[in-house]
């Protein structure tokens, strides 16, 4: 059951479904790795944080993507001495606006505009995202990281929640394309995107039920 802090900062409350501590794992598509993932997230002052430990490991039998938070979880045997690796995502409501009333999914629904700093362990930026909160879903994109390696490649966040579990995925594609595209007043092609990643977390205290 949601339960909101009366204290959360106004700007801060199209997201406050978020907050909690999740548990389950993320597939790296590319790669076919799998990883336990444990999500913190809470607000720091205007702002929230978003915290992502991602341990990776083997997985026993095959994590299809319709497993659950807690099944895909089980699979994975952690690496013994396997480092974690932390992202944090630093995000940042900069306008909300009410939804329009025929599209409304609840009585008062408002939407809410993002900007978002992804860090490192060593809070260094690895990548800006802009991005929208409308009801449980979030939409956010990236047209290119601050490394070298990221540059001129763009990604896309959909997460929702979906039947109690926090679940997102990521698409990649080339930044080139995405400016072509606007300059000529269209879509990217459907192939223009790769999907990488796929995650899907429990709230924690459902996963020690």
């Amino acid at each position: 059951m949601l339960t909101i802090d009366p204290n959360l900062p106004a700007p801060l409350l199209p997201l406050a479904w978020l907050i909690d501590t999740w548990e389950g794992y993320r597939l790296d598509l590319s790669a076919e790795t799998p990883a336990r993932l444990t999500t913190k997230i809470y607000a720091v002052e205007d702002k929230l944080r978003w915290e992502n430990t991602y341990q990776t490991g083997t997985s026993t039998e095959e994590i299809i993507p319709g497993d659950s938070a807690r099944v895909g979880a089980e699979k994975i045997q952690a690496e013994t001495g396997a480092p974690t690796v932390t992202e944090t995502l630093e995000i940042t409501v900069t306008q909300t606006q009410p939804v329009p009333e025929n599209e409304r999914q609840a009585p008062g629904e408002v939407q809410g505009f993002l900007e978002i700093n992804s860090l490192n362990e060593n809070g260094e930026s690895l990548r800006e995202w802009v991005g929208v909160a409308r009801g449980p879903q979030i939409q956010i994109q990236s047209l290119g990281g601050n490394q070298e390696a990221e540059k001129g490649v763009g990604r896309i966040r959909l997460i929702g929640l979906v039947g109690g579990e926090l679940m997102w995925s990521e698409d990649r594609f080339s930044t080139r394309d995405y400016t072509e595209a606007v300059s000529q007043g269209r879509a990217m092609a459907e192939d223009a995107t790769t999907s990488t990643a796929i995650a899907r977390l429990t709230r924690q205290e459902q996963q020690e039920a």
